[in-house]
This record gives structure tokens, C-alpha cells and sequence, in this order.
């Protein structure tokens, strides 16, 4: 695949932690979960005939670009980002435009540095976050597919446009899957604490929307001495 494409590259948080608790045990404990996640969103790209690579806690999803390709890929990622969650991982990344070249083994890309990045430079929580150029071509290009994405991104508070991958999905079960994720991480830490602060947001912000009221996950609040 070579030419202008939509890229998504996603992290896996926590790698290097299951990588070592793993190492430790005779009967590996993340491996077949983190496995399973890989499987599935290779399944579903190639459904949608995405190319899929994946190294240590990298993956890539890439496809030339077309506006009736860029709501798919949304879909393929939320979908994927779900399922981890299900599955006690977490994800965080961006998608990007640009120029894109795999040929032979050698992957050569513009979007996957600008997907990179995004992940790297404002992702910060477990979110993917989306290029504003993406957006801003499809305004100016294609405005009749803008609907079909606007459903599944929401702006976050510092302006970033993240997926909303719990649009449609069941709350309980996330719920189950975030407490525990948070039963097993290190809260004292400020960047994991961070992460489930913003997770936490994330979900009752969507319950909100649904008529749900917010669920006591446990943060620790600001309050006196």
C-alpha cells in the first residue's frame, strides 16, 4: 500500500508491568489476554481490508484514505478499544493523515509519525485521539460524511477530539472491567492515578448522557488535612 492514507497507532498501556509480572509466573497471566486483543482487531481489520502490524506494544492500522473510509476505521478502533477494556487493557493512540509506503517488509510513513505523535505528545489518557486535519478535510471535501464520524468522537476538555468507543456500549460491563483495572494498578502513582481519573470522567460523562447517574469508582478527591 502506498500514497495517501489514515493511519492509527495505538500503545498498549501497562506493557513492560504485564511483560515482567509474566516473566515471573509459571503460567503467563497477561499474555493470552493482550494475545486475544491482537487477534480481534486484526479480525476486524481485515474485514474491512485495513493493513495490521504489531510489535512488542505497538500496533498499526492503516488504509488509503477515502472519506467513506474514515467513519470504518473509527468504527474498527472503537470496537477494538472496547474490547480491551473488556479484557483488562488499556489502549491509547491517534490517527493521522499522510503519506504511507509498505513495501516488502519496510514501512516507511508520514501519517504513522504524525499518528505517533499524537499518542506520544497529547494522548496522555487512554484515548485515541484524532487528527483535526482529518475533520478539517472532510469539512472542506467531503461534508456529508462528517455525520457518520460525529457520533463516535466527542472534544475533550483540552480541546483534543478523542473516540468515544462507549457510545452504544454496555456501562456495566465497563464498570466491572475499570474497577478491576484499578484494583490491580498503582493509584499512588500520579500518572497511573491520571489515567483513571480521566477514565473515570470518561465513563460517567457517557452515563450522563444515558440517564445514568455517576458511579463512585473510589479516586481519592481533594478535601481537608
Amino acid at each position: 500500500m502506498a500514497g495517501q492514507s489514515l493511519v492509527c497507532f495505538l500503545d498498549v498501556l501497562g506493557f513492560a508491568r504485564m511483560v515482567e509480572v509474566d516473566a515471573s509466573l509459571d503460567s503467563p497471566l497477561y499474555a493470552a489476554n493482550l494475545e486475544g486483543v491482537v487477534s480481534a482487531i486484526r479480525g476486524r481489520a481485515a474485514k474491512a481490508g485495513f493493513e495490521v502490524h504489531q510489535f512488542s506494544d505497538s500496533i498499526v492500522i492503516a488504509t488509503t484514505y477515502s472519506a467513506a473510509i474514515v467513519s470504518c476505521l473509527v468504527s474498527v478502533v472503537c470496537e477494538s478499544q472496547y474490547l480491551a477494556v473488556e479484557r483488562h487493557i488499556l489502549l491509547r493512540g491517534g490517527i493521522a493523515l499522510g503519506q504511507y509506503t509498505f513495501s516488502n517488509g519496510f514501512l516507511y510513513s508520514e501519517a504513522l509519525v504524525a499518528a505517533y505523535r499524537l499518542e506520544v505528545q497529547k494522548a496522555r489518557y487512554p484515548r485515541v485521539i484524532v487528527d483535526e486535519n482529518v475533520v478539517t478535510l472532510l469539512r472542506g471535501t467531503e461534508p456529508a460524511a462528517l455525520p457518520q464520524i460525529k457520533g463516535s468522537v466527542l472534544r475533550d476538555r483540552d480541546g483534543a477530539l478523542f473516540l468515544d468507543y462507549l457510545a452504544g456500549q454496555d456501562l456495566t460491563q465497563h464498570e466491572a472491567a475499570v474497577r478491576k483495572l484499578m484494583t490491580d494498578s498503582d493509584l499512588s502513582d500520579v500518572g497511573i492515578f491520571e489515567k483513571y481519573d480521566w477514565l473515570v470522567r470518561y465513563h460517567n460523562y457517557v452515563g450522563a448522557k444515558q440517564g445514568i447517574s455517576a458511579m463512585d469508582f473510589g479516586l481519592a478527591s481533594i478535601g481537608e488535612l
